[in-house]
């Protein structure tokens, strides 16, 4: 993975390559390169950002190329194996997303072993395509051929010396889509890419492969026929790219937190097919990875206080190899900001041989979670830019309320967010204090612990996650009694352990912050005003109860944030990390 986009039209191509490129940078990646076709191939490559491509591709007069943005998986991120990537014979160029489990396997039955530059699977694909249009003289021949022996998830987009002005596409597990207008076409792996440009796409779905030129888009199944596709406008057309007064998306993100739970408020709406569903289920579990995973664990709380439905909380790619046994009226719930975590789409490939039924809860309405689950609701968080994710966090936990509270009304959901929306501008206002207190116990620091019970527990293991995402301090969260059971040993002088204090039921961790204090440690407060106490660090105003971890999630965000920031990090996109994990 990350990145790729594909042009092929009347008029140049760098521009679009280019600007696709810069738009998915937001993703994380670590390499970058485009081919286009100029009287014969001209690849450029670049460690690092894209902006170098810029001086020498833009002159280029080409009307067809790729592009291609690396995160490295197969070698590390170097010139040799950034995309594009050449067949040993230079007839075929693609670039890929994916993994190919079997390219060692391939690479020998073709004998393609002592030919290879590279270290990636990707450089394997390109000259078996190109062996077998040896063999067949088919292009489609060739890549329904390639299909059947590649194992693993892929999304190519190939070239070829002998038809360049067309660009084919092929599609396993990974996403892929191609941009519709007159006299041009793109093939992107995110609709954000060109969504400025480009309104229109289709939806490339497994196991399709297409046929792109400036005049046409033919889609074909896995045995050649010909696939007729409806085109689909993104609800979300382009991302905001502007910072204002911000320094940082990731800030301007957390900032805007208030603004995505007035926009639930008003946008929120719910099949009823879907809270019937729920209100039958015996059992529910939320299958996510990450952040998504954490937010499921407060969800946790909110569904099984509200519906009183046993609720499990599941990794992805746990489930995915190792799945529980399977109770029956059991509802899954998925859980992605971008609907094409690979993790979980492999866990609903494993429910799809029986008849569980599956609703996706993702900020991407066209996602592969999207289409592949039974219903699917819309997380109104807008398009995150930073890495590390923030108001989809938060996004997702209000509609795992919203959909309990839909189920058995319990709260008045109008009133109760514009409470959170109010509580959140508060604490934003006051985040000065946060980075205050931050400079004085945290920036330095090599390690650090987050505390708490109950949900406060799950708010615990996401604000370690952030703070090590971002400011690369060893963090890990616990269940605050659990600390005496080991994790003290840890304690030393000054080291920073973050106490969550927002539910009455886990004030009994005030006694855990002592027993650190008593080894030294240093011991930070974050409470709600309903359990505060004078000397805590930072109090958070009231809302509903089953609301607050809404609140509480904003402080700890800042935290991670103003770490990175004193810290000197590239913020929005962290060291080796990828905004949507495509890859096993």
């Amino acid at each position: 993975m990350c990145g790729i986009v594909g042009h092929v039209g009347t008029t140049s191509s760098a521009p679009y390559l280019l600007q696709g490129l810069t738009n998915l940078e937001y993703r994380g990646y670590d390499s970058a390169g485009v081919a286009l076709w100029n009287q014969g191939f001209v690849i450029e490559k670049v460690v690092g950002v894209v902006a170098p491509l810029t001086q020498k591709l833009l002159p280029l007069a080409a009307t067809s190329g790729i592009g291609h943005t690396r995160w490295a998986t197969h070698g590390i991120a170097n010139h040799i194996n950034a995309h594009p990537h050449t067949s040993v014979d230079g007839r075929i160029v693609l670039v890929h997303n994916g993994t190919i489990e079997n390219y060692n396997e391939l690479a020998i039955q073709f004998q393609l072993v002592d030919h290879l530059t590279s270290d990636t699977d990707s450089e394997v694909v390109a000259s078996v395509l190109d062996r077998l249009l040896e063999s067949t003289g088919s292009m489609s021949q060739a890549i329904q051929e390639l299909m059947q022996l590649l194992h693993g998830s892929y999304a190519l987009v190939i070239m070829d010396a002998q038809t360049p002005e067309t660009l084919y596409a092929v599609k396993h597990r990974s996403p892929l889509l191609i941009g519709i207008q007159e006299h041009q076409h793109v093939i992107v792996s995110d609709a954000s890419a060109l969504a400025e440009s480009f309104t229109e796409f289709y939806v490339m779905e497994d196991f399709e492969y297409a046929k792109v030129t400036a005049s046409d888009a033919l889609i074909f199944n896995k045995l050649g026929q010909r696939i007729h596709k409806q085109r689909f406008i993104p609800y979300q057309r382009s991302i905001d790219r502007s910072l204002g007064v911000y320094q940082h998306y990731m800030q301007k993100e957390i900032e805007e937190q208030p603004v995505v739970m007035r926009r639930l408020i008003k946008e929120w709406k719910i099949d009823d097919a879907i809270t019937t569903l729920i209100k039958q289920a015996s059992r529910l579990v939320i299958i996510a990875s990450g952040t998504s995973y954490h937010a499921g664990l407060v969800g946790k709380h909110l569904l099984e206080t509200m519906l009183q439905t046993p609720v499990d909380v599941l990794l992805g790619s746990e489930f995915a190899y190792f799945p529980p046994i399977q109770v029956e009226s059991t509802v899954y719930l998925f859980l992605s900001q971008s609907g094409e975590t690979m993790d979980s789409i492999r866990a609903l490939e494993r429910l799809k041989t029986t008849n569980a039924m599956t609703i996706s809860l993702t900020n991407a309405e066209h996602s592969t979670l999207a289409r592949l689950t039974h219903y699917h609701v819309y997380l109104h968080a807008g398009v995150e830019v930073a890495v590390a994710s923030t108001k989809a966090y938060t996004a997702q936990i209000a509609v795992l309320a919203l959909l309990a509270n839909a189920v058995a009304p319990l709260l008045n959901m109008q009133v109760e967010l514009s409470n959170v929306a109010l509580a959140m501008e508060d604490v934003i206002s006051r985040s000065a204090v946060i980075h205050d207190l931050v400079r004085s116990t945290m920036s330095d620091q090599r390690s650090s612990f987050f505390i708490g019970r109950g949900v406060d527990y799950a708010l615990a293991q996401e604000a370690a996650l952030k703070l090590k995402e971002v400011s690369y301090i060893q963090a890990e969260g616990f269940a605050a009694a659990e600390l005496k059971h080991g994790t003290i040993a840890l304690m030393e002088e000054d080291t920073p352990v973050v106490a969550i204090l927002s539910d009455p039921r886990g004030t009994l961790t005030r006694s855990n912050i002592l027993e650190v204090q008593a080894r030294s440690a240093r011991g930070i407060v974050i409470s709600s005003e309903q359990v505060s106490q004078p000397t805590d660090d930072f109090v958070v105003p009231a809302v509903a109860s089953l609301l607050q971890s809404l609140v509480m999630a904003i402080p700890l965000q800042y935290i991670a944030y103003f770490a990175a920031l004193d810290r000197g990090h590239d913020i929005d996109k962290p060291r080796n990390l990828a905004k949507s994990v495509t890859v096993e």
